[in-house]
């Protein structure tokens, strides 16, 4: 028996706690999480994640502690918070969007990391293969399909050639996904006109300039500041009369006219399953990268209808889901 064991048997005869609770207390595992928004934006895919760690056998069989920390939107933060949660000795670290993985991976290479990306994490230097992750790296990757997404676009609206692009300068994959969005409107002959905005007031910024510049079209980059503003910017995009694509499905859902990608929401209860996996004994080496649930195409049929869209029957047939 270890002197700190002892310690902790005297206090608890001395407190009449019965002696398997200490063995109880300590046997709780910690969940960091870590992320560059803010926690009002993110409480949705922390639900998510708990669902997942419910269906591991979690929370409700078994406690588990988390420690948060969130960046409110400031990504020179994340590096710092990572190394707090390593300090706080997690055991296990879920790190959801790019910057906050790459600062998880930097802070530590022993702690189990769980990322959650919507993009390559071998193009983002996370792992180095998807089907062997090395050392301690391990997660859920729900690509952009940004090319493709703007082709969608164009075929509910085939008459707009320019697009505006929202792009948020402060997320690090910004400039991928855009040279993506760029090379595929060369292909289609459209214009991509960008306007940066790395806040809740830039948003209102850069609306109030493309309203003016009289652009009817926005493909919103795939930045998390974008996807837990989505309800403001759907908002502002009704009141300037302006169309509107996500990556996400819950940008439809808020009232895009459509989106086209994998469901944020199903990544992070992904995500919980792998955390649970891993807290009965998996070593992240050992689990592939998964891809999450396959892009799904939505149309808001009541946003079109609004803006008086009629969408072609062979749109129509390729359609995963359709909101009325």
């Amino acid at each position: 028996m270890t002197r700190r064991t002892f310690i902790l048997y005297l206090v608890a005869a001395t407190a009449g706690m019965p002696i398997t609770a200490i063995g109880q207390a300590r046997r709780i595992p910690v969940v960091g999480f870590l992320r560059h928004t803010s926690q009002r934006e993110s409480q949705f895919l922390v639900d998510a994640l708990e669902k997942g760690l419910r269906e591991a056998g979690f929370l409700e069989k078994q406690k588990v502690a988390f420690e948060y920390q969130f960046a409110d939107g400031r990504y020179e933060r994340l590096p710092s918070l990572a190394k707090e949660l390593v300090g706080r000795k997690v055991d296990v670290l879920v790190a959801g969007g790019v910057a906050a993985s790459q600062a998880a991976k930097s802070a530590s290479a022993t702690i189990p990391i769980v990322f959650v990306i919507g993009e390559d994490p071998v193009r983002m230097k996370l792992v180095q293969s998807l089907g062997r992750p090395e050392r301690n790296v391990t997660g859920v990757s729900f690509g952009g399909l940004h090319h493709k997404r703007l082709e969608l676009f164009h075929l509910l609206a085939p008459r707009i050639k320019a697009v505006a692009y929202l792009l948020d300068p402060n997320d690090p994959v910004g400039p991928a996904q855009l040279k993506d969005v760029q090379d595929a409107a060369r292909a289609l002959g459209i214009s991509i006109i960008v306007f940066e905005a790395g806040s809740e007031p830039e948003i209102q910024t850069a609306f109030d300039t493309l309203a003016k510049q009289g652009l009817r079209a926005l493909h919103v980059g795939g930045s998390g500041l974008f996807l837990g503003k989505r309800d403001r910017i759907v908002s502002l995009a009704t009141q300037h009369s302006i169309l509107t694509t996500f990556s996400n499905p819950e940008g439809a859902e808020a009232g895009a006219l459509m989106s086209y990608g994998a469901s944020t929401i199903d990544a992070y209860r992904q995500a919980g399953l792998y955390v649970g996996r891993i807290l009965k004994g998996a070593k992240p080496a050992e689990l592939p990268v998964l891809q999450a649930s396959k892009p799904e195409l939505i149309i808001n049929l009541k946003t079109a209808k609004t803006f008086r869209i009629d969408i072609p029957q062979s749109v129509l047939q390729r359609t995963d889901r359709v909101i009325e």
